[in-house]
């Protein structure tokens, strides 16, 4: 089964099922753990629910039970809203999901050789759940540009190819172009082309041009203090060159445990630990001080720090409840007031 988990599995059949729909369908899980209780919400529609249970079988006998619960609901569904429509005429697959790339028909949840795959009733086409949207690659010129655009990403993804910066496709002589901009730290011509030439390899039959933007910079700055009315201390920050602000969150800095997938944990009240991802170059320590260093390997904040962080939060996955993480594009350490220079009490400092 691949080492895959539960809500891996879940995933894989909820992307199936969904691609190419005529309208959007969220989902969320009860835990990590069997029996998931997984509720379907698709566009105004009622939510459904439908449970991966535990199976005294194997692994794939409880998957593959779990596709055909949620292919009944999306069918009734789609071929609903199919219907209804008065937007002309949906896609011919619309109420049949997943449509067989080589018919009209739905295709079959099963044990395969691979494990859970849809099958053709047919003939001998299938595919490993997960796989589906790889049915329909190359795109042709008449294809949907959502679907081109998602087929390149998947591609580009499973090949490790990421960068920053922004991307658009369009169509130039009957051919898919996809335009990158590129937002490097190392923005040499040698880096680039090496970025470009796998582009190119992981989407081979879709033309890719690529254009530098100004490259992200990781930059220490610092912010003396203000003797006011009303004193203001002074600040010592990192930031990504272009990093904008959607939130602030600000506490004292800890050094994450071993469940804490993260970079650092902000403590903005005792026992309220929120996860950071650190979006700048920097380094941290697994133990000692200081904790954080910049990046140029200069020592930056300590555990206990008082740190304010710009940047948004997201949510971490599709169990409601889940903590979020933030994802900061800069980090400011807050130097301690006058008088309370030599007390490290690790609390928030006034």
């Amino acid at each position: 089964m691949d080492g895959r988990s539960p809500l891996q599995w879940i995933e894989r059949v909820l992307a199936d099922l969904t691609y190419r729909s005529p309208f959007g369908v969220v989902w969320s899980a009860s835990s990590e753990e069997l029996p998931i209780r997984v509720e379907i919400h698709p566009a105004d529609r009622p939510t459904y629910s439908v449970v991966l249970s535990e199976s005294d079988d194997d692994t794939v006998s409880a998957v593959v039970a779990f596709a055909v619960q949620v292919q009944e609901v999306l069918t009734d569904v789609f071929g609903e809203r199919r219907a209804v429509s008065r937007e002309g005429e949906p896609p011919p697959d619309a109420g049949s999901v997943p449509a067989c790339p080589l018919h009209d028909h739905a295709l079959v949840a099963a044990r395969g050789d691979e494990g859970p795959s849809w099958a053709c009733p047919e003939s001998d086409w299938s595919r490993p759940f997960g796989d589906y949207e790889d049915s329909f690659w190359p795109f042709g010129p008449d294809a949907r540009s959502e679907d081109v655009n998602s087929g390149i990403f998947r591609h580009l993804q499973a090949a490790g190819v990421s960068w920053s910066g922004g991307s658009n496709l369009k169509k130039e002589d009957g051919d898919w172009v996809l335009c990158v901009r590129l937002r490097m730290r190392d923005d040499s011509p040698a880096a680039v082309r090496q970025l470009r030439d796998a582009m190119a390899g992981a989407v081979a039959l879709v033309r890719v041009e690529v254009e530098s933007v100004t490259a992200l910079r990781t930059v220490r700055y610092r912010k003396e203090p203000e003797n006011g009315p009303p004193y203001k201390p002074g600040r010592e920050g990192l930031r990504t060159t272009g990093a904008s602000r959607l939130a602030l969150l600000q506490g004292v800095l800890r050094r994450p445990v071993a469940e804490e997938t993260c970079d650092v944990v902000v403590e903005s009240s005792p026992g309220r630990r929120t996860r950071v991802r650190l979006g700048f170059d920097h380094e941290t320590t697994d133990s000692g001080s200081p904790f954080l260093l910049d990046h140029s390997s200069s020592p930056f904040a300590d555990e206990g720090d008082e740190v304010a962080l710009g940047g948004g939060y997201l949510p971490s996955g599709h169990i409601p409840g889940g903590a979020p993480v933030f994802f900061a594009g800069s980090i400011e350490r807050i130097d301690q007031p006058p008088h309370s220079q030599g007390v490290s009490d690790g609390r928030l400092r006034p």
